[in-house]
């Protein structure tokens, strides 16, 4: 097994990689394809929905039920806290420099139930800003909440991904050819050998960022960096400008839409609920949601969630499982949302304005959550 897929997933990849392509961050034919076909249970009926169709609230509706998961990602917390820990101390002080500490204290597995990741995937909404909608429930997702996830200073320079100039061109050529293999790949392994080899304040710096960028802000559906992050990666001293946040954000919305669509055109129900790797940075939609929960509504609830800033450095696989168990609709068998929303300022992310200055979602209950975790063991391990 390639020691960099994450815990649990099997490997071809010699045989299925796929081309970055030349017009986007994405991969040329999409998400490679693995796993076994979920069989629809005898009590609910498993009817075909026309593609593309989209529920009354505009959510888009899957041919397939979430009581088992169907999405697979590379990301993988277990790998990148084995390698940090592989720095030296010049390196470490590069880091600290530019202070990007909060990256070396993410935690060393991150369990989340990925029907949950899933649920919330199909709530999120918009062209431009992503937004949690669900019912009367709304969560409008920020740069500023992604930088609190993750202590990003809050740069307002957006990434470039091509250029016009020849010589920035010939740069970005010269600096790919470093981590490229025999196959004239770019694989995340190579990335993270060219990083723990340069000790140079510049060099080791890009290729950290490069690493991050590749393995858990923007992995693809594939174990491969992206060369088009290069562009805005050639000038080291203007790494802490760039806006991480709004990166995230935008290639999880366009990973979203990309997904729908290739899911929607396969020809049969069985195709359409074989698993598929999806890329993106899915626990930053599951870090808000769980910020947002109001768990005060339930009378004696045993929540420890810690909000302390920033939030990757904080949250734990019991607060997922916490979530899993008093947040779902066991009527359902495979939603979620029963407990209502806090209002922003009860948030880590306060100093953010109130959709439309709306008060406190009332919440829609549709059943009374049980004390037992159902269908609710099937987890992403980061």
């Amino acid at each position: 097994m390639d020691p960099d897929v994450p815990d649990g997933i099997q490997d071809a990849q010699d045989e299925y990689i796929q081309q970055v392509d030349a017009n986007g961050l994405h991969d040329d034919q999409g998400a490679q394809e693995r796993g076994q076909v979920e069989q629809p249970e005898g009590d609910e009926p498993f009817q075909h929905i026309p593609r593309g169709l989209r529920n009354d609230s505009g959510a888009r509706v899957f041919p397939r039920k979430l009581c088992k998961p169907t999405y697979i990602t590379r990301l993988s917390f277990k790998r990148w806290n084995k390698t940090v820990k592989k720095f030296s101390d010049i390196q470490l002080g590069h880091v600290t420099k530019y202070k990007m500490e909060a990256l070396l204290h993410m935690p060393n597995k991150l369990k989340i139930p990925m029907n949950l990741l899933e649920w919330i995937d199909q709530h999120m909404f918009g062209s431009k800003e992503p937004c949690f909608k669900h019912k009367n429930k709304v969560i409008k997702i920020t740069n500023d909440m992604v930088n609190k996830i993750f202590d990003f200073p809050g740069g307002t320079e957006p990434f470039i991904f091509s250029s016009d100039d020849p010589q920035v061109k010939a740069e970005v050529s010269e600096l790919r050819n470093k981590y490229v293999d025999h196959r004239n790949k770019m694989p995340i392994n190579k990335i993270e050998e060219v990083m723990l080899s340069d000790e140079t304040e510049d060099g080791f710096i890009r290729s950290f960022t490069f690493y991050f960028l590749s393995s858990i802000l923007c992995p693809a559906s594939y174990c491969f960096g992206n060369m088009k992050f290069l562009y805005s990666l050639r000038d080291v001293s203007a790494i802490p400008s760039l806006d991480f946040g709004k990166l995230a954000l935008d290639f999880m919305r366009e990973e979203l839409e990309r997904h729908f669509e290739m899911i929607m055109n396969r020809p049969t129900i069985e195709e359409m609920n074989k698993s598929s790797y999806i890329r993106g940075c899915l626990p930053i939609w599951g870090i808000i949601y769980l910020d947002f929960v109001d768990f005060d509504f339930i009378e004696n609830h045993q929540s420890t969630v810690d909000y302390s800033l920033p939030r990757i450095s904080h949250v734990k696989t019991e607060d997922f499982k916490y979530l899993a168990m008093v947040d779902r609709n066991y009527e359902s068998r495979k939603n979620y949302g029963v407990l209502p929303l806090r209002n922003i300022s009860r948030t880590p992310y306060a100093n953010e304005a109130p959709i439309n200055n709306a008060l406190d979602a009332a919440g829609v209950f549709n059943s009374v959550p049980y004390a037992e975790v159902n269908n609710a063991n099937s987890v992403a391990k980061f």
